[in-house]
């Protein structure tokens, strides 16, 4: 609904392919689920672990390019950016959306990928079950 939406209000057009950019975004989906279940477990509670996150995010969200276009950032933070693992995301879906393929955006999929695993490597060392509620 939203994409048709954008279509008509925005004149927006998907230039890719459906399957890449379904794949790019499941993997940016588990690589920041699995940051987010590791924050998860290392607060005590739920109104730590959401206000840490929310600061976490909203800071890799506008140094990402996806609400401020990283080209008109100064040049040493358009290089910093790089470091931020959210402009790996913007950077891979925005071109798998303009029809690049693999092997043009490796790099940014390989970046994304890695944050996943970490996530998922720290996930058993800081998630605690507490049965007690």
């Amino acid at each position: 609904f939203m994409y048709l939406l954008a279509r008509q209000m925005f004149d927006l057009r998907f230039f890719g392919q459906l399957l890449p950019f379904g794949l790019a975004l499941m993997l940016c989906f588990a690589s920041f689920g699995s940051v987010g279940f590791m924050l998860g477990g290392l607060f005590n509670s739920a109104s730590t672990t959401q206000a840490v996150a929310s600061i976490f995010f909203f800071a890799l969200y506008f140094t990402s390019g996806s609400a401020i276009p990283r080209d008109q950032f100064p040049d040493w933070l358009f290089r910093t950016t790089e470091l931020n693992p959210m402009t790996h995301v913007v950077d891979l879906l925005v071109d798998v959306w303009t029809g690049q393929t693999f092997d043009q955006v490796w790099v940014s999929a390989l970046v994304v990928a890695l944050v996943g695993v970490a996530g998922f490597v720290l996930i058993p060392l800081t998630f605690r079950w507490d049965a007690e509620g």
